[in-house]
Formats: C-alpha cells, structure tokens, sequence
C-alpha cells in the first residue's frame, strides 16, 4: 500500500513539473535581432568635386553614427555603404549592381548630374529611392523622375534665378542688364543653363553664352568677348578649376562685372582661400549655412566635430552632407516598418515643413515637385567669408518646375 501511495505522490509531482514546464520556459527568448537598414554612397571620392565630397561624406558619416548611438531608426542600425564612383556613369554602374545583389537598399545616393542622367532608368526599374548631391531642375520633376529626389537644397536653376531677381529688383540702369553665361557641355551644366538663360530672357536681360569646357587651359578669347559684350553679370557654371582659370583671365583682361558661380565651385573654404582675391566680391546661390554659422542646429555639427575629428578640416561642405543625412533618416523613420522602396518614397514625400534649426529654410516634397525648398539665400564672398545679402522666395508655380 505505502508503495501505491508512493507512487501516486511521484507521478503527481511529475504532472506538476510538466505543466510547470509547459507554461513557464526554461529561460526567455533572445529578441529577434532588428532588421539593419542598407543606405548606398556611391560617391565622387576622386574627380573634379572630389574635396567637397570627402567632406560632404564625413558630415553624413557623423550625422548617421550619432543616429545609431540613439538606438537607429525605429530600432533599426543603418549600415553605410561608401565606395567611390569616380564621377563616372560606369563606375557607379558597376557599384550599384553589385550592391543591389549583395544587400537590401533603402536608399541610394550617387555624385554627378551627368550620373543621374545615366543610371536613373536603371534605379528605378528597382524601385529604390534615389538621391544625388546634384540639384539638377529637370530632375525635380517627380512627374517624370518619382524615385529620384535631388540634394535638399533647392534646385540649381533656382539658385541662379533667385540672383538674377535679386540683381534685376535693384538694377538702376538706363538699358536691360547683360548676362553672360558660361558653361560646359560635357557634365551639369547643359541640365542648368537652359533654365537660366530662358528665366534671364523672362526678366528682361539680354544674354550671351560662352563654352569653357572641363579641362580648358585657357578662357582668353571668350573673357574678351564677354568683355566687348559690357556683360554686367556673368554666371559660370563650370567645375572648380575651371571657375578659377575664367576668374583669374577675367581679372586679366579687366572684365568689370558681377560673378555669380556653381555652388560646388565656391562654397568650399578650401577654395576660397585657394583662389584668394579672385574670389572676393563673387556671389552664389544657397539655401544653407556656410560651417560655423550662428544658427541653433550649428551647435550639434559643432559637437560632433569636437568629439569625431576635432583636428580635421571644417567646412560648408560638411554642412550639406549632414542635412541631406537629417532628411534621409527622417524619411526612414517615417516609413516605419516596412521599409518596402515604395514605402520610403512616399515617406520622402510626406515630409513638410522639415525644421533643421536654421541650417536651412524650412524644408518639404510632394509627389510633383521634389525640390526641398524655393527659397535661396543670397551669398558674398567678403574678406574670405560668406556673408548672407539677400533672401529671394521664388514661386512653386511659376512654370520653372523640371528646369
């Protein structure tokens, strides 16, 4: 009997420890570890904007490693993935294909308007948003380019425009204004000076155009002609070196009017200081702060550069990386979850009225118009600094969309 008892009590104790096992795990799952979120720079390392771009890279790199030390986006580690292009449409070919095999994009981010023109079909046939520090017009169109959405600066048609008012709102003089744009064929410039010379016309200003091609050694003949013209101002969109050779024979052959340059071509302080006098007096157009600038959002840039790099070069370029890596990640995060391409495209889309504490002017999209912003600030090169004259809001609907 005392056996039968016995044996009772140990199957009861067994059926207990089972049901205790069944509802209660030995130990606690591992949460599932959050999927890692693959953002492409395919970049211009080397090339004719490659110091700009080595900085533009580092303020992105700082921006998106502060991002992961706070836990992601949504949970999520971005993962960088930065590899040369060269400034070449077949470079960044090759890139591009290797990684979308390789890794699951969320975005993709190239150098080069003349890039742009070439891979865009190829990006968008696998639906991955793109993006570009070039500020191309024509590609602003979401109409005709939903996937690519340009550098959060404005459009570089619109930087000259907002000048061109600018100069024609104060111009005094007897006659229309003359304008003489000089550009290069080969890169950026045939998708910027269409827009310009027409918005020119539309003002008011007779204009004239001269061609000094990337890698030019001489701009002799078209700074005289320019000069016979009596241009009152002359818009370059060249490359760097470029720039430097027509300002310096500009000065050569006493051309006397106002230069308003390509943003990638002035607003670097290692240029500046580069061309010295030359560039005194010359302007540009942009909707962001030069480095150091006295805004709210600088203190942040400031502190990541003391604690990254604190004896690196600091410059405006910087500025641009980290504010396209702000809207980047806030698109991401507004995506959620699903990180599908469609998803974050329309997730781009959404952001209105995007607040960088004054590194810019307030920023948004829409499924049309994928320009971040129409209102440019108007920048002087004085005693080697940038200093801010003037901000000119141009229209949304004034038929410049796309140009």
């Amino acid at each position: 009997m005392k056996k039968v008892v016995a044996l009772l009590v140990v199957v009861a104790i067994l059926a207990i420890v089972a049901g205790v096992l069944v509802t209660q795990p030995l130990t606690t799952p591992a949460p599932r570890p959050a999927e890692k979120i693959y953002v492409g720079y395919a970049f211009c390392l080397t090339g004719p904007f490659a110091g700009p771009a080595e900085d533009g890279i580092k303020g992105i790199r700082d921006y998106i490693r502060i991002v992961n030390e706070r836990g992601g986006v949504n949970g999520r580690e971005i993962v960088l993935l930065i590899e040369d292009n060269e400034y070449k449409p077949e470079t960044t070919i090759r890139i591009f294909t290797r990684w979308k095999e390789q890794y699951k994009l969320s975005a993709f981010v190239t150098c080069g308007t003349h890039v742009v023109a070439a891979i865009y079909q190829m990006v968008a046939e696998a639906r991955i948003p793109y993006s570009d520090t070039s500020m191309a017009g024509p590609f602003a169109d979401a109409r005709k380019y939903p996937w690519y959405f340009p550098a959060p600066l404005g459009s570089y048609t619109d930087h000259y425009r907002a000048f061109l008012k600018w100069f024609k709102d104060k111009w005094a003089g007897p006659r229309a204004p003359r304008l003489a744009i000089v550009w290069e064929t080969k890169a950026f410039a045939p998708l910027v000076k269409p827009g310009v010379e027409s918005y020119a016309k539309d003002l008011g200003y007779e204009v004239m155009v001269e061609v000094v091609e990337i890698g030019s050694t001489s701009a002799l003949e078209q700074m005289q002609r320019i000069k016979a013209y009596n241009a009152d101002v002359v818009a370059t969109m060249l490359p760097p070196a470029e720039t430097a050779l027509v300002l310096r024979t500009a000065r050569e052959v006493g051309l006397k009017a106002e230069f308003v340059n390509f943003l990638y071509s002035i607003y670097w302080e290692p240029l500046v200081e580069r061309l010295g006098p030359l560039a005194e007096g010359t302007y540009f157009g942009a909707p962001f702060v030069p480095w150091g600038y006295d805004v709210p959002g600088m203190k942040d840039l400031l502190e990541a550069h003391r604690r990254f790099h604190p004896d690196d070069r600091h410059t405006t370029q910087y500025v641009s990386g980290w504010i396209s890596a702000m809207v980047l990640v806030e698109a991401l995060r507004r995506a959620g979850d699903d990180l599908s391409g469609e998803n974050v495209r329309r997730a781009w889309e959404s952001i209105t009225n995007f607040d960088t504490k004054g590194l810019t002017p307030p920023l948004g999209f829409t499924p049309m118009d994928h320009r971040s912003t129409t209102t440019i600030w108007i920048w002087k090169i004085e005693g080697g600094k940038f200093v801010r004259v003037a901000e000119v809001t141009l229209p949304r609907d004034d038929g410049y969309l796309g140009k």
